[in-house]
């Protein structure tokens, strides 16, 4: 695939990302919190079921609006053009997305860790590959534009929603809905859409802003850069899936001496690993970026820039999740009401004078704001550091 279809597809997957994370409402967090709290299956079916059904009818409104208007939207705003087809072709994979991710949160509530996982990320990642490789079997090049591949996408969203459904329904029973409404848990899910939103600023603002200022082929080389220094912060991802449960559990039955413990010692491990990443980065960063091309070996240094702010993220331990798990989702949207406001000016700033460069910087210090902010929200919160 050309490196501006690359590009192309690259700034798909980010929408696509940033909207079914939106899509949630906020309601993953007070889902996997109230879920975690109990072993009765039948409020677990009708917090769940009672989750998708609101999900589903908003993304579909958004979706819906996205085919009708998005890509004169953002053609509007965009660098290149060709970025609507793309959107109108792969954006029902946000619905998908968006009901995935939240029985993610219910099979990490029961302990189903590497489901949760399947469910969140990898899923829809596997089947495309999959595709792609039977295709290249078969002879036939559906990856030659991201156009071609925005579809695939879409198909493996609705494979692994589907997979998600079945396997919940066959192993947890019906679904029970007993009230339509629940005003707890819409209320805590405004709080958690709001940091939400702002912490999609910290996390993508650098890519969409850039992608107003630069050519799609150097959009590609910055997300790629921003993907792979992910990798970094892996553990923590893995970290809160196994502890955020435990994290609810312990904070509900008072028992903040077993909590300290158990966060200080995830830190302690999450720190180590992501210590070996990050020096492997250091060492093999130009390496590492060639696998996408030669072209993108020159951009080496964005993903050492990356690199340190997910480490910063790593480093501060579990903040985010610990104080949405404790019932302090509002400290937490206050302090990212601060860090995604100044990640979006700083990525203005950064990709107008510096272009991805700019860009990247803006990410890694916004990201690391956000986290050290956090930290100190938990010491005042709950009485305890997390390292």
């Amino acid at each position: 695939m050309p490196q501006d279809e690359a590009g192309l597809f690259l700034l798909f997957l980010t929408i696509c990302s940033v909207l079914s994370t939106l899509c949630q409402f906020g309601l993953d967090i007070p889902v996997l919190r109230r879920l975690s709290s109990t072993r009765d299956l039948i409020f677990v079916n009708d917090v769940l079921f009672r989750a998708l059904l609101w999900v589903s009818l908003g993304a579909s409104v958004i979706v819906f609006f996205g085919l009708v208007a998005g890509g004169l939207i953002l053609n509007g705003f965009l660098y290149d053009e060709r970025l609507g087809p793309v959107l109108i072709v792969g954006l029902p994979s946000v619905l998908f997305l968006s009901l995935s991710l939240i029985y993610s949160k219910a099979y990490q509530s029961r302990g189903w860790i590497a489901s949760s996982y399947l469910y969140e990320t990898l899923g829809v990642n596997l089947v495309l590959v999959v595709t792609l490789s039977v295709a290249l079997l078969l002879n036939r090049s559906i990856a030659s534009s991201a156009s071609n591949l925005a579809v695939v996408y879409a198909l493996a969203s609705f494979v692994v929603f589907i997979v998600a459904a079945y396997v919940w329904w066959w192993n947890f029973g019906r679904f029970h809905m007993l009230t339509l409404s629940d005003r707890a848990m819409f209320k805590a899910g405004r709080e958690v859409f709001a940091a939400t939103c702002m912490a999609l600023l910290v996390n993508w603002s650098g890519i969409l802003v850039a992608s107003v200022f630069v050519l799609p082929e150097r959009i590609a080389e910055l997300a790629a850069a921003q993907r792979v220094s992910m990798l970094v912060a892996f553990i923590l991802v893995v970290a809160n899936m196994v502890v955020a449960p435990k994290f609810a559990r312990l904070w509900v039955t008072d028992q903040l001496g077993l909590l300290e413990r158990l966060v200080k010692i995830t830190s302690r491990v999450m720190i180590f690993v992501a210590s070996v990443v990050l020096f492997s980065v250091f060492v093999f960063a130009e390496d590492i970026m060639g696998l996408f091309g030669a072209g993108f070996k020159d951009s080496s240094a964005l993903l050492v820039i990356l690199s340190i702010g997910q480490f910063v993220n790593v480093a501060t331990g579990s903040v985010g999740m610990l104080l949405n798990m404790s019932g302090h989702e509002r400290d937490f949207r206050r302090v990212t009401s601060f860090s995604g406001p100044l990640a979006f000016l700083l990525s203005v700033v950064g990709a107008a004078y510096w272009g991805i460069f700019g860009a990247a910087i803006a990410t890694a210090v916004s990201l690391g704001v956000q986290n050290v902010l956090a930290l100190f929200m938990v010491r005042k919160r709950l009485g305890f550091w997390t390292v």
